[in-house]
């Protein structure tokens, strides 16, 4: 199959460009069957890749969700992404992620072009972190001042006792112990006035109605013109 960007990547370069790319490039027929690679041998099987079916290379237990993304990129023409693993000959295991781009109009797809890169060794060093943050009891959380999006690692929701994250106007109506709301609505303020979060103590009072102190020790993220982006940072029961 020749491959070919008119316009964008001269003919005489193309090839050379895809062959020092460290990700591994497929271009696939409908049925997801290899016509070409940037690469002569399968990354994860270390064999010819030429006119096999790429779902067939991974992990029985996660080809549907492969099928499912091949599927989704036919029916919507629209580009997608997946994570799988690929089983080697000798049984070692390699996560991969997988960036699908169909080739044609939607309704009219003739193949894919897909980019695949191994993140083995980066999903191991976040399973490691967040062992580590599991381990010392804190409770991680972002709160994005331009959406008011919220988001909790597993220890947040622990510590606080509520399946769903709140905002900071809900924790300090709701979560904050009545004693010591004042103080730390004061704290709250000054922290996104100044942008300077600093170190916050005060107790909190779960819907179980149990009581609990915290510390709260965060910073505030800044764009590139100095606008406040959020406010992120850690709690400690």
């Amino acid at each position: 199959m020749k491959l070919s960007f008119p316009g964008v990547v001269p003919d005489e370069l193309l090839w050379p460009l895809l062959a020092c790319l460290p990700d591994h490039v497929l271009w696939l027929d409908t049925e997801c069957r290899v016509l070409g690679s940037n690469k002569s041998l399968n990354p994860a099987q270390s064999r010819p890749l030429l006119g096999r079916c790429v779902l067939d290379l991974l992990d029985p237990l996660e080809r549907a969700k492969a099928e499912s993304a091949y599927d989704e990129v036919r029916t919507t023409g629209k580009p997608n992404s997946f994570q799988a693993r690929y089983n080697d000959p000798s049984g070692q295991s390699s996560l991969f992620e997988t960036f699908i781009v169909p080739l044609g109009a939607p309704g009219d797809i003739s193949g894919f072009i897909t980019n695949s890169r191994d993140v083995t060794g980066a999903s191991q060093r976040d399973r490691n972190l967040e062992l580590a943050v599991q381990a010392t009891g804190m409770g991680i959380w972002r709160f994005d001042v331009r959406t008011g999006a919220v988001e909790w690692n597993a220890e947040m929701h622990r510590i606080m006792g509520r399946e769903v994250p709140i905002a900071p106007d809900t924790y300090l109506a709701e979560a904050v112990h009545p004693e010591d709301k004042e103080q730390a609505v004061a704290q709250t303020r000054r922290s996104f006035e100044e942008g300077v979060f600093g170190t916050i103590s005060h107790r909190i009072v779960r819907p179980d109605g149990a009581v609990r102190w915290v510390m709260l020790v965060g910073n505030m993220e800044r764009g590139a013109g100095g606008a406040l982006i959020a406010a992120h940072g850690v709690t400690i029961d």
